[in-house]
């Protein structure tokens, strides 16, 4: 069995799936949670994409019209449909067109590929330069006691030699 990593279609199709769910279930726009800040566990805000998006309108006489708009333009009703945000005004809640959504989720799809295939590569790599590193270790303590037990037969040599010259 080998230690290394190889990719699997099965692993992919699972990073796949669950990508293009949290993708439909994730607002289009800014987010100020998207990703953790690993050392400080501090929340980082970024721009994500999302299968639905708010439309801001500011009175209640403007909800029809937008969404007639809206549905004209290939948008579809999210089921939060509106709701109220400051005073009067009110955001309307769509999913992006389908043909939108396939280009989003292809993107993603290829996003994730990418960072599968880096993630493995880095993983692979990282077992390597231990194992190099491990052998490496190795060779050195093996030469140091080859280089201490010379020293040690050169020094028993001296004290023979010294013992015999003495003794005379």
């Amino acid at each position: 069995m080998s230690i290394l990593r190889k990719e699997t279609k099965q692993e992919l199709q699972a990073l796949k799936e669950a990508a293009t769910a949290a993708y439909k279930a994730r607002q289009h726009g800014y987010d100020e949670f998207a990703e953790t800040d690993p050392k400080t566990g501090r929340a980082i805000g970024k721009m994500v994409n999302g299968a639905y998006a708010p439309e801001l309108v500011l009175s209640p006489a403007q909800i029809i019209p937008t969404y007639l708009a809206k549905i004209a333009e290939g948008y579809t009703l999210h089921e939060l449909g509106t709701m109220q945000h400051v005073g009067s005004s009110h955001y309307i809640y769509f999913y992006k067109p389908e043909a939108q959504q396939r280009a989003d989720i292809k993107a993603l799809h290829l996003e994730v590929e990418k960072k599968y295939t880096r993630d493995i590569e880095e993983h692979n790599n990282a077992i390597v330069l231990r194992q190099v590193e491990l052998e490496q270790a190795s060779i050195d303590r093996q030469a140091e006691q080859e280089l201490a037990a010379e020293r040690q037969a050169q020094r028993d040599a001296i004290e023979t030699r010294i013992r015999a010259e003495l003794s005379k």
